[in-house]
Parts: structure tokens; C-alpha cells; sequence
């Protein structure tokens, strides 16, 4: 719909919604709001990566690919929070580093990828009373990727 100009730039500019009592409320989330995820994933020992991005993916060549195409306009906001992110148990005076972390970013980023690489490290935690707790901690590094306007980008780039 954006690449052929039908997307719509605003609903309280539709003739259909102008009297809708929720347009308000759209527009609150549009501007303010965004997902929250919560769950958990079951990973082998092993080399990995996971990815929580907008849009949907596609296998191309064998190659995973996003499909950003909806959101072309560069009105996507990366700023994100992560209350919380473990690997396994928790224990006693475990600090998971990226608890509680907050990015906020403006307009002047655009359209880009944060990404956190994560370094997992297999922990035994042993209470006073002998029982033991096989788990894991984290280290990371972060980086910011400013990736091009969408609306340059051709297929295969």
C-alpha cells in the first residue's frame, strides 16, 4: 500500500473514521506505545542468534531477510525497554546486565537495527545447603545500525 500511495497518512483525516471515539486512542499507540513481548525459548548449547524485529521474514537464497517494506516512511521507532533477560534460573544476587536498560531515540536516527551481542557462560550456583542450580549469566556489547533510506533500497540489497 505505501510503495503505490494508497497507505493512510492519518485516520482523523478519513471521512469514514473522523467521528470513531477510538481514533484517539490509535493515534495515543501510534505515537507513544509499542509491543510487549514476553515469553521464552528453548536453545540448544550451541552458536545462535534470535531476532525481535518489526515486519515480516523470509528465507531468500538461504539467507533470512526482513521485509521492512511497511515501514518505508522512516516513521519506525527503534526505542525500546527490556525489563528483563535471563538464560536459564534464576538465584540469589544474580545480575542479568540488561535488566531494566532503556534506549529512547529520536527522528534524527531514521530508520535503523540495534543490536545486542551476547556472550552466555554456563554458571553452577550451590546453596549453603549443598543443593546446586545449573544455569547461566551474560556479558554484551551494543551497536547501532543506521541502515538507508527504505525507499532506496532494490531487491537483493
Amino acid at each position: 500500500y505505501t510503495a503505490r500511495g494508497w497507505a493512510l497518512e492519518g485516520l482523523k483525516h478519513t471521512d469514514q473514521c473522523k467521528n470513531e471515539p477510538l481514533v484517539p486512542r490509535f493515534e495515543q499507540l501510534e505515537n507513544h506505545e509499542g509491543c510487549r513481548l514476553t515469553g521464552y525459548l528453548n536453545v540448544s548449547k550451541v552458536a545462535g542468534n534470535f531476532h525481535i524485529s518489526p515486519g515480516k521474514t523470509r528465507e531468500v537464497n538461504s539467507v533470512h531477510v526482513y521485509d521492512l517494506g511497511a515501514f518505508r516512511d522512516g516513521k519506525f521507532n527503534i526505542s525500546h525497554e527490556i525489563h528483563s533477560l535471563s538464560f536459564g534460573e534464576l538465584y540469589p544476587g544474580i545480575h542479568n546486565p540488561l535488566d531494566g536498560i532503556k534506549k529512547i531515540f529520536g527522528k534524527e536516527v531514521g530508520i535503523g537495527m540495534f543490536q545486542y551481542y551476547i556472550k552466555v557462560v554456563p554458571t553452577r550456583y550451590t546453596h549453603l545447603d549443598g543443593k546446586s542450580i545449573e544455569t547461566n549469566q551474560f556479558s554484551f556489547t551494543e551497536h547501532l545500525k543506521t541502515l538507508p533510506g527504505l525507499h532506496n533500497l532494490k531487491p537483493g540489497n
